[in-house]
């Protein structure tokens, strides 16, 4: 009977040793994802041709909230090293 115990027992214990491991690969593995997530912000200027006017946004994401477009235009707009304007009117630059 006692030896019954102790057998469950240290089954018990390895199932909660690898439990714990398990966590904190996790717990690693997480942290690691976190940091390459921190992009880092990309100051873009914006000509707008209609108004004559130039502004400076702190990121994409901000211009395109502002601007009323979706962020994947500017995206492409850079990948595409685009020239002519967007809708005619806006010109975007990386500062």
């Amino acid at each position: 009977m006692v030896k019954l115990l102790v057998m469950i027992l240290k089954q018990k214990y390895q199932m909660l040793k690898k439990v714990n491991q398990n966590q904190k690969e996790l717990e690693s593995y997480l942290k690691k994802k976190k940091k390459k997530k921190k992009k880092k912000k990309k100051k873009i200027e914006v000509f707008d041709q209609e108004n004559n006017k130039i502004t400076i946004y702190d990121s994409i994401s901000e211009a395109a909230r502002a601007l009323n477009i979706k962020q994947s235009r500017i995206s492409m707009y850079f990948t595409n090293n685009q020239v002519k304007p967007y809708k005619g009117q806006y010109t975007f630059k990386k500062i």
